[in-house]
């Protein structure tokens, strides 16, 4: 049985600024780009435990997950698994620093 599906607001910016980056260039990528973050999301439902364990020191991201976008693989997502539901926290290119997001505010 799938979880329930939760996105963070920051997931849902960092979605929506790399599609319209992707569309100034080409649009219909960005069209494709967004249906494959759709299926993704589908798919971290169903099967959680695909993505590849990040450890963080970040309270609220223990258990973080990170998992790539298929056919988009320099777009990666960030996410938990919590009890009922798969959270999607970020949405990030492979270029950002990815540790600013596990990183405990004191910097460890």
């Amino acid at each position: 049985m799938a979880r329930r599906l939760v996105r963070t607001r920051a997931a849902d910016r960092d979605l929506f600024r790399h599609a319209r980056r992707i569309r100034s260039e080409r649009p219909a990528t960005a069209r494709r780009f967004l249906i494959a973050v759709e299926a993704a999301y589908r798919r971290l439902q169903h099967m959680p435990e695909i993505g590849a364990p990040r450890p963080s020191t970040r309270a609220g991201m223990e258990g973080a997950r990170i998992w790539p976008v298929p056919r988009f693989r320099v777009y990666l997502i960030l996410y938990r698994i919590r009890e009922d539901a798969v959270e999607i926290v970020r949405v990030v290119h492979a270029a950002e620093d990815i540790t600013q997001h596990l990183r405990g505010s004191d910097g460890a």
